[in-house]
């Protein structure tokens, strides 16, 4: 039997409503004289407590995230990055990340996002120096600011990142590593012969969204050829729409399209050429896509670029942790930049590449081919060779190997010099300081450091000290744990090496937000106010910030004293 709501037992009857609230729906026909009024009762009095508990202050994730950031033993320090989305009720939203060290591990948090009228530089600015005032952040502590490559945020002289410097000269600006790699990805991309292949893609992920006719139709393509088959079936039966921003999404793509490349010829042949039942227009563009899908240039380029997309996919992923520091990254893309550049001249790589060429033009009742070929050729590539294998490794796969190549050496360039410092104060590479490097970080963290009249002195102590170590550390993050670094012995060393972890790698943690927004600021709640709106937002990131619901619903009983007269709602 449910009892009357009290003080006593409030954490109960929390779990009560939200019981009656989840099973409001399912509600059988109410006694029309004692039922329905009691509920409606009921659920104002929860839409209440929903609404008011977002106010009831010292629960709020903001409050928690400050407490951790003025608890840090080198003083409140933090690093920022953001990023603007539009929200359903089309307002631009600026989300606004922080980065701080919690027991020698970097850790970032949403702290709110503002309603932007104007997206210029000076806008967004003052918006972000106004968040950070309002949190009880002091923007003279901030270290580094990470954003994309938009002209409103990395702009050379009117930009947020620059406006924002020239206030604070200690935030320095950061480019988005994720978004570097993406542009590294696409530009490499620019060969003919490459566009070709991902726009094919591309009008084929969309020959089939759009019809549920022609959908269907694949569908029964699949089961043909795994009725025809006794291991290796496809288990796919539908291809997505070639993303033209989400390069993890693009390598699952052409994943998919290896898989299902053999039902989807037959689809396309079977609507072109054997059904009577299809429109002109669709027998049309079926027909061209049949025609270039099993075209051999299309075929080498996309064996070329899925091959290279492989060494990507898991750099893509890593680089969107939230706890990557400088370090990491640039050795995560030095390792994956030296593979692939160690590439050119491994001939058995290129050897396995057309091997699945040729297993991908034998489904197509054919072999590679080279185009014909003339004397002068504006319009495509025209190396001379002796053979198929030969002609495509000249004209396809060695351009795109060395596009690529010189991309990640151009993007990744600002990365290799700022995490050159951090990289010759980690134990195990001390050997690779020199003054170079000593004078730049100098430079850089001077004016941080407590005493920097005997950071030589300190450095030399600390050279001294691992040198005679085995089990060195290779990270920040591990010197920062390890017992034998000595905050009192090492001041100077300690704080440059948690304010080296304040730099976000890439803005990976706003972009997770921004795409969290859709689930709170929806079409059916569009018109909510900002206050609730951003209580809701951090709740739903936050999740793993602990709230006791028990203090927060005594705390509204203590406000709201008469909305609690409510008598037993059941009528038990």
């Amino acid at each position: 039997m449910i009892r009357p709501f009290n003080q006593v037992n409030s954490s109960q009857t929390y779990l009560w409503m939200i019981s009656i609230k989840n099973q409001t729906n399912r509600i059988r026909p109410f006694n029309p004289v004692n039922g329905i009024h009691r509920v409606q009762q009921t659920y104002l009095w929860m839409i209440s407590i929903k609404n008011q508990t977002n106010r009831i202050c010292p629960f709020n994730p903001v409050n928690s995230i400050h407490r951790e950031v003025r608890d840090q033993p080198i003083g409140p320090y933090f690093g920022y990055q953001c990023d603007e989305v539009t929200d359903a009720s089309n307002w631009e939203q600026l989300g606004v990340v922080i980065r701080y060290v919690v027991n020698g591990k970097p850790i970032e948090r949403l702290i709110e996002f503002i309603e932007c009228e104007e997206i210029t530089g000076m806008a967004i600015c003052e918006s972000i120096i106004s968040c950070m005032n309002e949190v009880g952040l002091d923007p003279n502590y901030c270290r580094s600011q990470t954003m994309d490559g938009a002209g409103n945020m990395s702009g050379k002289h009117s930009g947020c990142a620059a406006r924002f410097k020239d206030q604070y000269p200690k935030a320095v600006y950061h480019y988005c590593s994720c978004h570097d790699l993406n542009l590294a990805i696409s530009k490499s991309c620019s060969l003919k012969e490459v566009q070709i292949c991902l726009d094919t893609l591309k009008k084929l992920g969309i020959f089939f969204k759009y019809s549920p006719k022609r959908t269907r139709r694949l569908e029964r393509a699949v089961d043909e050829i795994n009725d025809e088959r006794t291991e290796n079936k496809i288990d796919k039966k539908k291809f997505k729409v070639f993303s033209e921003t989400r390069w993890v999404e693009k390598h699952i793509t052409l994943q998919t399209f290896q898989e299902m490349y053999q039902p989807i010829l037959l689809c396309l042949e079977a609507i072109s050429l054997r059904e009577r039942n299809w429109d002109t227009k669709a027998v049309v563009e079926a027909n061209g896509l049949l025609a270039k899908l099993s075209d051999s240039q299309f075929i080498a380029s996309f064996q070329t670029i899925r091959n290279f997309f492989g060494y990507m996919s898991g750099l893509s992923k890593k680089l969107q942790g939230s706890s990557l520091d400088v370090l990491d990254g640039y050795r995560m893309v030095a390792h994956v930049r030296e593979v692939i550049s160690g590439l050119r001249s491994d001939d058995n790589e290129y050897d396995s590449v057309f091997h699945r060429m040729e297993e991908m033009a034998q489904l197509t009742d054919g072999v590679m081919t080279v185009p014909r070929q003339c004397a002068r050729q504006s319009q495509r590539s025209n190396v001379p060779a002796s053979s198929a294998k030969e002609y495509f490794k000249r004209n396809t796969y060695l351009p795109y190997l060395d596009s690529l190549i010189q991309q990640l050496d151009f993007r990744f360039s600002t990365l290799a010099q700022q995490s050159a410092q951090a990289l010759c104060l980690v134990p195990s590479n001390l050997s690779r300081l020199n003054q170079e490097v000593l004078h730049a970080i100098e430079t850089s963290f001077g004016s941080d450091m407590p005493d920097q009249s005997s950071f030589l002195q300190e450095l030399n102590l600390w050279k001294q000290m691992w040198s005679h170590q085995t089990d060195q550390p290779d990270t920040l993050s591990k010197t920062l744990l390890d017992d034998r670094t000595c905050r009192t012995m090492f001041p100077n060393i300690t704080k440059v090496i948690h304010l080296l972890l304040l730099t976000s790698v890439t803005s990976s943690s706003v972009e997770r937000a921004n795409s969290s927004l859709r689930f709170i600021k929806s079409y059916l709640r569009s018109t909510m106010g900002g206050e609730r709106f951003n209580a809701l937002m951090l709740l739903f990131i936050h999740k793993d910030i602990k709230v006791d619901v028990s203090k927060i619903i005594d705390i509204f009983i203590s406000r709201n004293p008469r909305r609690m007269l409510l008598e037993n709602p059941t009528g038990d």
